[in-house]
């Protein structure tokens, strides 16, 4: 069985600095998702069962620095209303 889901999100991120380098923030938004199922049969390749869409709300908390050239590497745990969470490393650059 195969599951692929899409979305689009929009959220409100305040970030609270504990240093000069350090901060922390949250997330609070909405996510409006798409999910289709499918099945991988020899005859039927990707042969479609059923597909799901809502709305749901969207948290996350992460944990940011931010060396002194503006790049900022940062850690975040996301959870979805619909019972998944992620666990995400990444970059961001601020000129």
């Amino acid at each position: 069985m195969r599951a692929e889901i899409t979305g689009l999100s929009l959220a409100a991120v305040p970030r609270f600095p504990f240093t000069e380098r350090f901060s922390v923030y949250g997330k609070v938004g909405i996510i409006d998702w798409d999910a289709d199922v499918s099945e991988n049969y020899p005859d039927f390749p990707n042969r479609a069962l059923d597909s799901y869409s809502d709305r749901d709300l969207l948290t996350a908390v992460g944990l940011q620095y931010t060396f002194p050239i503006g790049i900022g590497v940062l850690a975040e745990y996301q959870e979805l209303d619909f019972n998944v969470s992620s666990t995400s490393l990444g970059a961001s650059y601020r000129f």
